[in-house]
């Protein structure tokens, strides 16, 4: 410490007061400016008693480093400038001896996973992280041989010579590669390396009984994913799985981030009572460095539940970029309409409670609507890549949705979904015209209430010729036939070309409500459902009955901005808050926080329908400009676990 920091730190413990006997004893103790950012609270308390004595103490000594870094940067500067004028070159001596070409190729280590293989009835299974096993990365020397490499997964698999399998000296080891063949134990990891020209080398510590006659229990089979042979896909988590031999699901094995050798296949009848599939090498080969966007997510098998009375359970994960092909591939199986669904998103953080299934529901409606005919509502077309496998899936969507969670798409014609539930002939004339005018757009509509007035112009009458000929007809019937050809080409538009489409979602709807829904009853469910402006209003609820100043202003702000936007904008906000562009919750619960600044916006968890607003705008204006921001942005993405 310089002469100057060492008058200056005496000066000001001097003026904070502190006992010359303490003075003393710093000095004795080579207790200096420097060696006091350095020590702790409860250190620096054998020398100064009093707490606010340290703190301040302790800010000083920060402040007196920071400037003299400062000043010994401006004398390096002024150092080097000074060597430039007189000529000098300074010379970077890191930089010049810097190697030249890969810098990679000096390092001593490299990177290397491990897994774990182990041999039950004379297959290779491979043991899941949920049963000790899962993929490690490691870095090791590449002077490492493959017969160091068994010790190494001796020790991450079996801690303290134990695993869900037994204990370690129950087995026999080798390594392996991820074809499965055995790896000459001379043989180093660089070698390795330059053999098999991968950018991640993965190897497998395989075990095996001692005594081949002992075979392991099936209580741990669930905790073990064998790969089956088939084409590469991405698969869904699942915590619990399992299979019936008599009528399988499918077979879903997580291919994430840590696990990129697990892969998707159906489960075959002769398995037997092993809840696992064989391994094949060469589908592992073609998977284990593939991008998780290289093909479409797809179902777990249904859990086995101890007691047959609970529900099974069956996670899922989802592309929110492919969410339609996805969800239609869980939905292919009518079984999942008997499944506790667990949905998540893949590269969002979520748990669904409920929230996550809304958000996918409400997600898929929206794309899948997207593709249909009509205006306000709408009524799915037959499709080339569509068969009666895809759109009983579709019906099963619809059904699941309503069941579990209340959701149901409106902007489906009721038309069109009665028909799926009671058949053609339920829908009477009323709805059909009803329905068709909605279908519609807003144009056409007015031209057909013109023509039925009969006080059309020129202009309505090419508007009408256009919608008659596009729906089939070619020439304007009379004034007294109008209402009847307008009936037929509703049912034409609404009910007979979706004829098909009706019929395959009828078999998934009909035999699997509850209660049969009438045309009342429907009316009354879509009218329950569709959000206004003074329901969601109404639905806003703080969670605290007393609210101070800032908290009630800012509610205020949000039940204007909520009585004021519009339709879409309203389905929207809702959607951020619950997960459903429809009513499907009783109340929206707003609590406070006090962000500020380029942090502050407000939070929704969909789960519980929680709205964090912050109560800092200091206008409505202010509140308005943001919350719209956030609505027109990507605000369904899910980032909060």
């Amino acid at each position: 410490m310089s002469a100057e920091d060492e008058l200056e730190l005496e000066t000001f413990l001097q003026r904070r007061q502190i006992p010359d006997n303490v003075l003393h004893k710093l000095k004795n103790d080579k207790i200096d400016v420097h060696v006091i950012t350095l020590m702790s609270d409860e250190e620096l308390e054998q020398y100064i008693n009093t707490y606010g004595d340290r703190v301040a103490l302790r800010a000083f000594c920060r402040q007196r480093t920071l400037t003299n870094s400062s000043e010994s940067v401006k004398s390096a500067l002024m150092d080097r400038v000074r060597g430039k004028i007189e000529g000098r070159t300074s010379i970077n001596i890191d930089t010049a001896r810097r190697p030249i070409g890969n810098r990679y190729a000096e390092k001593d280590t490299r990177r290397v996973e491990i897994g774990w293989l182990h041999v039950l009835k004379g297959e290779c299974h491979q043991v899941r992280t949920k049963g000790g096993g899962g993929t490690r990365h490691l870095s090791v020397e590449k002077t490492v041989t493959v017969a160091e490499l068994p010790e190494i997964g001796k020790d991450l698999f079996f801690p303290d010579g134990h695993s869900a399998k037994g204990p370690i000296g129950k087995f026999e080891f080798d390594l392996r590669d991820f074809s499965q063949k055995s790896l000459p134990l001379d043989c180093t990891v660089n070698q390795l390396y330059e053999k098999t020209k991968l950018r991640m080398l993965r190897v497998y510590t395989c075990s095996r009984d001692k005594d081949s006659s002992i075979v392991l229990s099936d209580a741990s089979s669930d905790d073990e994913r064998p790969v089956k042979t088939g084409e590469p896909t991405r698969q869904s988590t699942t915590d619990q799985c399992s299979h019936e031999v008599d009528s399988p699901l499918a077979l879903a094995i997580n291919v994430s981030l840590e696990d990129f050798e697990a892969q998707f296949g159906s489960i075959s009848a002769d398995i037997g009572e092993d809840s696992t599939l064989l391994w094949n090498p060469c589908d592992l080969n073609n998977i284990q460095h593939s991008s998780l966007n290289d093909g479409p997510a797809s179902s777990n098998s249904l859990t086995a539940s101890p007691d047959q009375s609970e529900k099974e359970v069956l996670y899922v994960e989802l592309r929110r970029v492919n969410i339609v092909h996805d969800v239609l591939n869980v939905f292919m199986e009518p079984r999942v309409l008997n499944v506790n669904l667990k949905m998540e998103l893949i590269n969002e953080k979520a748990v669904d409670s409920d929230g996550v299934s809304r958000e996918v529901y409400s997600a898929f409606w929206e794309h899948f609507l997207e593709q249909c005919e009509g205006e306000e509502e709408r009524v799915p077309r037959l499709r080339p890549d569509y068969s009666e496998k895809e759109w009983k899936a579709v019906g099963r969507v619809w059904l699941k949705g309503y069941l579990d969670h209340g959701i149901m798409p409106i902007r489906l014609s009721p038309a069109f979904v009665l028909a799926c539930c009671q058949g053609v002939s339920s829908v009477d004339e009323e709805l059909l015209m009803t329905s068709f005018a909605r279908f519609l757009s807003v144009t056409e509509t007015l031209c057909i209430e013109k023509a039925m007035q009969g006080n059309m112009d020129e202009s309505d009458e090419e508007e009408l010729l256009d919608l008659f000929s596009r729906m089939g007809a070619h020439c304007l019937p009379c004034k007294e036939n109008l209402r009847a050809t307008i009936l037929t080409m509703a049912h034409k538009g609404l009910l007979q070309e979706p004829k098909f489409i009706i019929d395959c979602f009828q078999s998934s709807i009909h035999t699997a409500l509850p209660t049969p829904i009438t045309k009342g009853r429907l009316m009354e469910l879509y009218e329950s459902k569709r959000p206004t402006n003074r329901k969601v209003a109404q639905m806003i609820k703080p969670s605290n009955e007393t609210l101070n100043t800032q908290e009630q202003a800012a509610l205020n702000h949000l039940l204007r901005y909520v009585r004021s936007i519009d339709q879409k904008k309203l389905e929207t906000f809702l959607r951020f808050c619950t997960g459903s562009t429809v009513l499907c919750k009783d109340k929206i619960e707003v609590t406070f926080n006090k962000l500020c600044g380029l942090s502050r916006r407000p939070v929704a968890h969909t789960c519980g329908a929680v709205l964090e607003l912050p109560c800092t705008y200091s206008t409505y204006p202010e509140f308005r400009q943001e919350f719209d921001c956030v609505l027109s942005g990507d605000c369904f993405t899910m980032d909060i676990v």
